[in-house]
């Protein structure tokens, strides 16, 4: 008989050991390919709309120490349009005034693709986007798998356009 210590002991070694192994490759190709799917179905869902858009940024200007200092940068009104599967950011005012400067020359931390892009250009296989299995997550209550993954532009504006 085993001591119930034992036993318990034996099935968690087992289960971290099924934890940390990496999913075949198989599984990792259904993996992408179910999330290609999503992805490509989600960019080719959206509406087209516009929207206002508005943005508080922050720098620590003292990073050189461990003590974190955020301290506000100003403030963007943006019109963000998303038309025919293309996102376009409008700078309309920076702290309430209007500005002659356009979003992208405006300098300092800028976003862009978060609707649909950034998926598209990772998941459509023009991208030849290469995934690399790293660890096992948690997701909720959900077992979930990471992948790093790597895509190389053909020029460098293709990665920002669409």
């Amino acid at each position: 008989m085993i001591p119930r210590g034992a036993g318990l002991f034996g099935l968690l070694a087992c289960a971290a050991a099924l934890w940390a192994q990496a999913p075949t490759p198989e599984r990792t190709s259904a993996a992408i390919e179910m999330s290609r799917k999503v992805a490509l179905d989600y960019a080719r869902s959206l509406p087209d709309f516009i929207c206002t858009q508005l943005v508080d940024r922050y720098v620590d200007f003292d990073h050189s120490t461990q003590r974190v200092s955020w301290r506000w940068v100003d403030t963007l009104t943006i019109k963000l349009s998303y038309f025919d599967q293309r996102e376009d950011h409008t700078l309309v005012l920076v702290n309430g005034k209007p500005s002659e400067k356009s979003y992208t020359d405006l300098g300092g931390a800028i976003s862009a693709g978060e609707f649909a892009l950034m998926q598209k250009q990772v998941f459509d296989r023009a991208s030849q986007a290469d995934f690399t299995w790293k660890k096992w997550n948690k997701a909720g209550k959900r077992q979930a798998a990471t992948y790093l993954y790597r895509w190389t532009c053909s020029t460098p504006d293709s990665c920002w356009t669409s």
